[in-house]
């Protein structure tokens, strides 16, 4: 049996394991005519309303409508470095938000922005405010994350605020998602998140003769990864597969460990399909 490529990566990734407090100043790539961070909005909205709901959006270069790092380290949070994109880093108040930051980095079609904004809202006679965890953006779907452990994702009062903002988001184009902790464990795509952005610069770093002997899959086909790639180096063809996964130009069952073995597919966006990490919630399609 061929040992799974994530076989020596064992817990959380190592992106995550402690803060860097380097990281806490890093300017963010931004266009000059906008000096922040804008994702599923448009950049000069600065608030949406609806009926009985307001979205305040930040105007920070970081794109986060509140600080949850500090110098003072009080207590434990992470920051996760990210590869997509502008070169930034994820700040998480937990190590599911972690988790989650480094899945939806791995993930090819998807955008994100952690502390993405005030949400203001009338429920049960009272107005509340709430910080959603994530707004993940895939196309014209745009979606509130809020990540809990299981003991919290399990709550009813959790449960019940999350159907109430997902009823009042829904006008406003907007979803709203409740995600427990072992959603994000389940199967094996954390830990093949954590090799897709481990090997994610393998490809750039092939030669173009071995780069032109990598055949394009023919839609409705499936190959096997050694077929896809027996003209590669056997010291590269790993970090090639997991590269070519990263940047979306094959797609694979990531539910389970990737190896010479797994059967890969055309992009998933060329089979009508939604980015891999709606797997997690059984909705792919």
């Amino acid at each position: 049996m061929h040992t799974p490529l994530w076989k020596a990566s064992v817990g959380y990734s190592r992106y995550v394991a402690s803060l860097d407090p380097g990281l806490l100043d890093r300017q963010s790539e931004t266009p000059s005519e906008f000096p922040y961070r804008a994702i599923g909005r448009p950049r000069t909205e600065e608030v949406r309303r609806g009926t009985g709901i307001e979205i305040r959006w930040p105007m920070t270069e970081h794109g986060r409508i509140r600080r949850v790092l500090s110098r003072s380290g009080a207590r434990r949070r992470y920051a996760v470095p990210c590869f997509r994109g502008a070169d930034r880093s994820v700040h998480a108040e937990a190590a599911e938000e972690a988790m989650a930051a480094i899945i939806l980095d791995a993930c090819f079609g998807t955008d994100f922005q952690e502390q993405p904004a005030e949400l203001t809202f009338d429920w049960r006679s009272r107005s509340h405010r709430h910080y959603p965890d994530f707004l993940v953006v895939a196309g014209e779907l745009r979606e509130f994350w809020e990540i809990k452990n299981d003991k919290e994702a399990a709550d009813i009062r959790f449960r019940r605020r999350a159907e109430r903002l997902s009823e009042l988001l829904e006008p406003l184009g907007y979803a709203y998602r409740l995600v427990a902790g072992s959603v994000l464990s389940r199967g094996a795509y954390y830990r093949n998140a954590i090799l897709l952005r481990r090997f994610r610069s393998a490809l750039q770093t092939l030669h173009p003769r071995y780069l032109r002997s990598i055949p394009e899959i023919p839609p409705r086909k499936v190959i096997v990864a050694s077929e896809l790639l027996r003209n590669i180096p056997s010291g590269q063809s790993d970090g090639v597969l997991l590269s070519l996964l990263f940047e979306g130009k094959v797609s694979a069952d990531l539910s389970k460990p990737v190896t010479a073995y797994t059967n890969i597919h055309p992009p998933l966006s060329s089979q009508g399909r939604m980015p891999w990490v709606w797997e997690l919630f059984g909705k792919s399609n």
